[in-house]
């Protein structure tokens, strides 16, 4: 594998820059178009008017922001018509967007993956085109059988009883490659879940995910932060009506996880959440969007679960819990 550091690691858009630095807080002083115009010039960008509204975009790069997205609305009602910026306003700038890499921890992760894919790929299309041209002879024989059996009919019957032994034989044959249709479907299908398996992930999340579930810790946490960071009221009620939650433990820090040492399996879902099975239906959750360790009615109504839990809470995000729990589990508060 080629060394990390000559890999080109992954870049900041001009939107994340822009909302790191809350570029919108920054401009929403100006008083006019010029005023605008300098602000967005203190930080190497330019404003222009794209159709019906107003980007704001790095000067002499493509693509920008809606400044309706960053706070900046109903602008005409503010400063009059669109002016475009006066000559002689260009400074240097204070600071200006470059596509750097993003937060150390994911690029290096993110090289890897580029790595992985790159090694994966002639593997993934190799084994892809040998399947293909397997699937191209099964039906280049199954077509070459037809035409035997229909040479051997037109040789050997007449009239009526050759008619029908056609008409059969096509029947069949028709029947025959619906029925190959789908065993070489099948084969396809069985293909590429074998090469998603094998591979780094079609996605960076897919790529942390596999590393998470092979013991990365590191990788994990930059899943979880991802699937925080996609968080929303209606992500979180879904993921607690999927996996049937009634109980739940929180805490105000964030701790790396411990790993217990009893017998369970886990798995880690694409939001970067970890699914612990604790045996006899028993199911505990480490979930990245809600940040909480979490219980199925099996582990809720299980006072080793529970204890369980508990202690991994403790591990996972400190001493100060909140605990909730149905009317049949006891609430505590920490």
């Amino acid at each position: 594998m080629p060394e990390l550091q000559k890999l080109t690691p992954v870049k900041k858009s001009f939107q994340t820059w822009a909302n790191e630095i809350r570029i919108g807080d920054r401009l929403q002083h100006a008083k006019s178009w010029q005023d605008l115009h300098a602000a967005a010039t203190a930080y190497g960008c330019e404003v222009k008017s794209k159709g019906a509204g107003y980007i704001i975009i790095p000067v002499g790069e493509k693509g920008g922001i809606q400044l309706s997205k960053i706070g900046l609305k109903n602008l005409p009602a503010k400063f009059g018509a669109f002016q475009n910026a006066e000559p002689g306003q260009q400074v240097q700038p204070e600071t200006a967007y470059k596509p750097a890499p993003t937060q150390a921890k994911a690029a290096s992760h993110y090289d890897q993956w580029s790595v992985a894919k790159d090694i994966f790929k002639p593997i993934k299309t190799a084994q892809i085109n040998e399947q293909r041209e397997l699937h191209k002879r099964i039906r280049k024989d199954l077509q070459a059988q037809h035409k035997a059996d229909l040479e051997k009919i037109r040789a050997g019957t007449k009239g009526q009883a050759r008619f029908v032994a056609v008409s059969v034989t096509k029947m069949e044959h028709a029947i025959a490659l619906a029925a190959l249709a789908d065993q070489l479907a099948h084969h396809r299908q069985a293909l590429h879940k074998q090469l998603a398996e094998q591979g780094p992930g079609n996605t960076f999340r897919d790529y942390l995910v596999k590393e998470a579930t092979n013991g990365d810790e590191q990788a994990l946490a930059l899943a979880q932060k991802y699937g925080a960071q996609d968080a929303t009221k209606v992500a979180r009620q879904h993921e607690a009506d999927h996996l049937q939650i009634v109980a739940a433990v929180t805490g105000y820090e964030n701790k790396s996880a411990q790993r217990t040492r009893l017998n369970f399996t886990h798995r880690v879902e694409r939001n970067g959440t970890v699914i612990f099975d604790l045996g006899r239906g028993r199911v505990l959750t480490d979930s990245a969007i809600s940040r909480q360790v979490q219980l199925n009615n099996m582990a809720a109504n299980s006072p080793e679960a529970i204890s369980t839990a508990l202690q991994f809470a403790s591990a996972r995000f400190g001493r100060m819990l909140t605990l909730y729990g149905t009317p049949r589990i006891p609430a505590f508060g920490g």
